[in-house]
């Protein structure tokens, strides 16, 4: 909650801010004449959010073959089997989640240390043998070539979310226009990227007041 209000917070800051320098319109990189063209460099926040754009419908596109696909497997494989496994009170963890259930457990006062170990095992082997009946699952389906392509899709996003974080934009305008795109894709949900973004052009944009 705090998280989502912070965030809220940092975009009318930085929007203000933006408006102040009297951004100009859409991908208009230079607000003011350079002084030689040989000098002028356009601003990379317009080129990190069209790398992700792209990412994103390369995402999108991937996602929905894969949909499709399992949807004309499953009448004779059934249901792709569930990656994720239940532990205490999760009902569907997997990955990095099941060590952060475990750090969780064993910081409770009283805990079992013995028994959470002995659990944290055996999470972990059921969880490895989701993995598995996955991976057979797509074999008998032909579908292992179509989950790479949308797994890899997926990573491609994530790695265009983090230069994006990590690009200073070097106008208003492209300051503006990343506060712009995040702002929109939270009205879906707030991730991990959206703070350090917001935080990149509020940076930009107090370097250029």
């Amino acid at each position: 909650m705090y998280q989502h209000v912070h965030r809220r917070a940092l975009i009318a800051a930085s929007t203000g801010a933006a408006c102040a320098l009297a951004v100009a319109g859409p991908h208009s990189s230079a607000i003011a004449a350079p002084e030689s063209f040989e000098n002028f460099r356009p601003d990379p926040a317009f080129a990190a959010l069209d790398r992700l754009k792209a990412a994103d419908r390369a995402l999108s596109r991937s996602h929905w073959r894969l949909e499709n696909a399992e949807a004309r497997a499953r009448p004779t494989h059934g249901f792709w089997p569930s990656r994720l496994i239940a532990w205490r009170h999760y009902s569907a963890i997997g990955g990095r989640e099941i060590e952060k259930a475990r750090i969780e457990f064993l910081g409770h006062p009283g805990a079992d240390l013995v028994r959470i170990e002995e659990e944290y095992h055996d999470a972990k082997k059921r969880y490895r043998a989701a993995l598995r009946a996955g991976d057979d699952w797509d074999r008998r389906a032909g579908l292992t070539e179509v989950r790479s392509r949308a797994r890899e899709a997926g990573k491609a996003f994530r790695r265009e979310t983090r230069r994006l974080a990590q690009t200073q934009a070097t106008t208003p305008a492209g300051a503006a226009a990343m506060i712009d795109f995040v702002a929109r894709d939270m009205q879906t949900g707030d991730t991990e990227w959206h703070l350090p973004a917001l935080k990149a052009a509020a940076v930009a944009l107090r370097k250029m007041a």
